[in-house]
């Protein structure tokens, strides 16, 4: 997430903020750039604000605050779905004897319970960095 919102705010520099100076050909419309876009704000309702969030938010922030739920919410799908059919063999507290280790794990059951939990903890760890 780090890499992806550091190329957009490189991205956004780069890019002009006015539209390009009218060339020679007077028939060509400037075109807009997407750093323009990026630099729009959007204003908060009153009650966001005063729950301690900002006035405006620019669609560069949305944009790095989208990119960094869906990263999230991905790793979390992808962690839960490979090891909730491996059984309750790589769970640390709520094991299972004999061959009923192997049999998956319902989704939502006190193992799963556990491997959510684990999820969570390395999800956090990565957003630390």
């Amino acid at each position: 997430p780090y890499i992806f919102s550091a190329v957009f705010v490189v991205a956004a520099r780069m890019i002009p903020a006015s539209p390009m100076p009218a060339s020679l050909h007077h028939l060509q419309q400037p075109r807009r750039s997407i750093g323009s876009f990026l630099r729009r704000s959007v204003s908060l309702p009153s009650f966001l604000v005063k729950l301690g969030l900002p006035n405006r938010l620019s669609f560069s922030e949305l944009l790095g605050i989208a990119v960094f739920l869906v990263l999230n919410l991905g790793t979390m799908f992808v962690r839960v779905r490979r090891s909730l059919p491996r059984g309750s063999r790589k769970v640390t507290f709520l094991v299972d004897d004999g061959d009923a280790g192997k049999e998956p794990l319902d989704a939502y059951s006190w193992q799963a319970v556990e491997v959510w939990g684990k999820t969570l903890g390395v999800i956090s760890i990565m957003n630390l960095g």
